[in-house]
């Protein structure tokens, strides 16, 4: 069996490209041919090569043609369903807002859909207009191998101390929240991910120095794995603390968005925070351990394949209504995006309109923060005023001495 997996990039490391990495390489070490294939490579390509599997950014350059393609992304699906349009398929969808998390039509080689939760798979519903039967629901799964086992937090004040916000996309406002929240528990809170050019390419590395993060989905499945205690959060909003009572049902909705509908609110999270039971980081990691693993995933998905494959092969025909189908769905993506970039131009054009008063504001704002003890959050307004106006002599002495 060689199993072709698509993925919109394998650039910097985020959700579907951390699962595209693990599924290639539990691939590899179970004997199953595998492949890899992004229109934009990067970091995590370069890992996955690094284990000896063939990854492309051009579909001409692959090795053998693929048995089945395991997709990702209308991005990178259509090239491969096109290329080899006898190989059967299933798709993958991960989540509600990524626009191309949808296959975009129903492709006649795509012979299952897989969603990872409930709201991914009322996405493909509503989307593709698919009957939930027709869904089949593989939740994620993380390699517990990559997580040794920690102290527990209970027995480390160390790890009390230090909270982290673990997320590709945190916003300012919510940083300041809950930078507010945890110091009125004398928590000292950092941020990593691709947001804020602080990127994690091996989360188990780090994610046992603290004992409190925030954050969701697969982030907030690799932080338990390292037994801390989590609160998801992202998107501006927060959910709560996870548990063991609470891990069944929340794991339903993958730790995901269905899962944080609240407004950040400081004193709300601090009372969360006062109220946690450290032990959970322990119990936590165990549950992960017992019923979130990669090998209980990969059995799903490698039955899954080996199910799709029985059926024998695709017969030739409906190629190019598809294309034309294919391309019907992609063009109002194209007017969205021009009308967009046409929005940013006017904005862009305003705001450099107004540099110099934008750039004083934020400068005032970041005196403010750093008077009040909040130096990184300063930081990062005085780099933005040096965006704004590069050179700014009194930003740049704050950026060298914070």
């Amino acid at each position: 069996m060689h199993v072709l997996i698509t993925n919109n990039t394998l650039a910097v490391p985020a959700g579907t490209e951390m699962y595209v990495r693990d599924v290639a390489l539990a691939l590899k070490g179970q004997g199953i041919e595998v492949s890899c294939y992004s229109p934009k490579l990067g970091a995590v390509a370069e890992e996955v090569m690094a284990a000896g599997i063939d990854v492309v950014d051009d579909l001409q350059h692959l090795n053998h043609s693929p048995d089945l393609i395991h997709a990702h992304h209308y991005t990178a699906t259509a090239p491969a369903l096109f290329a080899f349009p006898l190989t059967p398929a299933i798709f993958v969808c991960h989540g509600l807002l990524p626009r191309p998390e949808t296959p975009l039509i129903q492709f006649r080689q795509i012979r299952r859909y897989v969603a990872v939760d409930g709201a991914s798979r009322d996405r493909l519903m509503t989307d593709l207009g698919l009957a939930s039967q027709d869904i089949r629901i593989i939740q994620n799964g993380i390699d517990t191998r990559r997580f040794g086992e920690k102290p527990p937090i209970a027995a480390e004040a160390g790890r009390r101390s230090r909270a982290l916000v673990f997320s590709n996309q945190p916003q300012d406002s919510s940083i300041g929240i809950l930078q507010q929240a945890c110091a009125q528990n004398g928590i000292t809170l950092e941020v990593r991910g691709n947001a804020v050019n602080n990127p994690v390419g091996r989360p188990e590395a780090i994610l046992g120095n603290y004992g409190l993060v925030f954050a969701k989905a697969r982030a907030a499945m690799e932080a338990m794995a390292c037994g801390a205690v989590v609160i998801l959060s992202d998107y501006g909003k927060w959910g709560g603390a996870v548990c063991s009572d609470n891990f069944d049902a929340l794991r339903q909705k993958n730790f995901g968005l269905q899962a944080i509908t609240r407004d950040l609110d400081v004193e709300a999270i601090s009372d969360e925070i006062k109220t946690l039971d450290w032990l959970e980081g322990e119990r936590l990691a165990g549950l992960v351990r017992k019923r979130a693993s990669l090998s209980q995933m990969m059995s799903s998905l490698v039955a899954l394949y080996e199910e799709v494959l029985t059926e024998g092969p695709l017969q030739r025909g409906g190629d190019a209504k598809e294309a034309a189908d294919f391309f019907q769905a992609l063009t109002p993506l194209f007017y969205e995006r021009d009308r967009f970039a046409t929005r940013l131009y006017e904005e862009t054009k305003l705001r450099l309109g107004n540099e110099a008063a934008s750039a004083a504001l934020l400068f005032e704002a970041a005196l403010v923060l750093k008077q009040q003890g909040n130096p990184d959050l300063a930081k990062r307004l005085a780099q933005q005023v040096l965006f704004l106006q590069p050179g700014h002599p009194y930003a740049e002495d704050m950026v060298n001495r914070l």
